[in-house]
């Protein structure tokens, strides 16, 4: 299916951003405190830096797709990035959530604090470099030109969709934000820990 790498991307970008964190719960406040415009604003700053990131992660997927033999070394610290992305989830699932938003700023360009915020989100590359090399190896895209757009396409497209859909429903994610954070954690906490042991059993 000739669009198969954007509505891979899109899926697994939109859950992605699912729960609530950083990027999503400041495009609701921004929504609420300061209103639709601006979150616009702030919605698509963040979702074109996607598709940067999602272009860089796709050309390591390229690298490590040329050298298999790099594949096991990269197990071997999937197993410790696991194990660590488990503790992380874990720790956030047991702090309260924050929402960190420009204070009295009349002026605040939301487009450049959308791109600032989506740019140091740490996860966003290894995060597409998995799904990148999942969809590779399962055939359902190849590391042609056509491909990558598609897919970087779709990551923008999903991580755009998700903050509008939290902009939309604002004022109640707001509100539930902490409830559904605190479980929602936690299953990617145990999701990860049990890919890490999986993993290391592999290697074993």
């Amino acid at each position: 299916m000739i669009f198969m790498p954007f509505i891979i991307a899109f899926v697994f970008a939109y859950l992605g951003l699912l729960a609530p964190g950083m990027l999503n719960l400041t495009a609701c406040k921004i929504s609420v405190d300061r209103g639709a415009k601006e979150a616009l604003q702030f919605s698509i700053g963040a979702s074109l830096i996607v598709l940067i990131q999602a272009y860089i992660a796709l050309t390591f997927t390229k690298l490590l797709s040329n050298n298999p033999s790099i594949i096991e070394y990269v197990n071997g610290v999937g197993v410790l990035v696991f194990f660590a992305l488990a503790i992380y989830f874990f720790n956030q699932a047991r702090k309260k959530t924050r929402i960190n938003t420009p204070k009295k700023q009349k002026k605040a360009n939301y487009f450049l604090l959308g791109m600032g915020l989506s740019t140091i989100n740490a996860l966003a590359i290894p995060f597409y470099l998995t799904i990148g090399i999942y969809s590779e190896q399962k055939g359902y895209m190849k590391m042609v030109q056509t491909d990558k757009i598609l897919f970087v396409l779709g990551a923008s497209f999903g991580v755009f969709l998700l903050l509008r859909t939290y902009c939309r429903f604002a004022q109640l994610i707001l509100v539930k934000s902490r409830l559904i954070a605190e479980y929602y954690n936690y299953i990617l906490s145990g999701i990860f820990l049990t890919l890490g042991v999986v993993t290391l059993i592999k290697l074993i």
